[in-house]
């Protein structure tokens, strides 16, 4: 099983991983619960500063202040009132003074063309910038750009990987389940169901997600993997636990 970009980025809510609205977008009726479960899993301290506390730091000069608050220009959220323009010139301002939040952010509105001309280049450029300096939702997007062949790059699973394990080691989230996906179906990496289950573990620890819980059930009930204390649902049969004490497959 497989989870495309397209599909995680639409439904996953943390640390605004794009411009597509991920708020308005999330498969909820209610906007506040779901901008509260956003702000809540977002790691960065600014995410957690009043409206007004952001931007008295962002016009004091602090890149951190003024990535997040074009951050939430852009989006509408966290108090701030949409407005495009204003939240390309802040983050355009702080990425050119190497903020990595505010060249992961405008790279964002590069690759869908907000507010900005689309240009999937300008995009990469701006996320590598910002994966070299240690960015994990950079890490995760450069990688999801070289799987899916953005940028005129040829698509390879294989060279997004890379990129891929070190957000997933930065405990980011999208790239614990994506990584799992790769290991569960050996996309651009050795096929590994105890790597794959080792990664839905992790981030089942910090976010229950049904596709998660179901790909790693699909691999417990068909015995590629044993079950452990803590796995979503019920253990095996004995006979299926058996079987993976001896050769790793269930018995006809």
């Amino acid at each position: 099983m497989f989870v495309s970009l397209r599909t995680f980025l639409l439904t996953f809510l943390i640390a605004i991983p794009a411009w597509s609205g991920a708020v308005q977008a999330a498969e909820t009726d209610d906007v506040a619960a779901a901008e509260a479960k956003m702000r809540s899993l977002d790691p960065r301290p600014e995410a957690h500063m009043t409206f007004a506390e952001i931007t008295q730091r962002a016009e004091a000069g602090e890149l951190a202040a003024q990535a997040e608050l074009g951050a939430r220009y852009g989006q509408g959220i966290y108090g701030a009132k949409q407005d495009i323009p204003k939240a390309i010139a802040l983050l355009s301002a702080a990425a050119a003074k190497g903020n990595p939040d505010a060249q992961f952010f405008l790279a964002s509105a590069y690759a869908s063309g907000t507010g900005v001309p689309q240009n999937e280049l300008q995009a990469f450029t701006l996320y590598e910038q910002a994966a070299n300096q240690g960015h994990a939702g950079a890490n995760y997007m450069l990688a999801n750009m070289i799987i899916y062949g953005k940028a005129g790059i040829s698509p390879s699973w294989s060279g997004g990987i890379g990129n891929l394990w070190a957000a997933a080691v930065k405990d980011y989230p999208p790239a614990m389940l994506l990584l799992g996906a790769a290991y569960q179906d050996g996309k651009g990496t050795t096929l590994n169901a105890r790597a794959a289950a080792y990664w839905y573990r992790r981030y089942l620890s910090l976010v229950q997600d049904p596709r998660a819980i179901y790909n790693l059930r699909i691999m417990i009930n068909n015995g590629t993997i044993p079950y452990e204390a803590g796995d979503p649902g019920e253990p095996p049969p004995p006979k299926q636990a058996a079987a993976l004490q001896t050769n790793g497959k269930p018995t006809p």
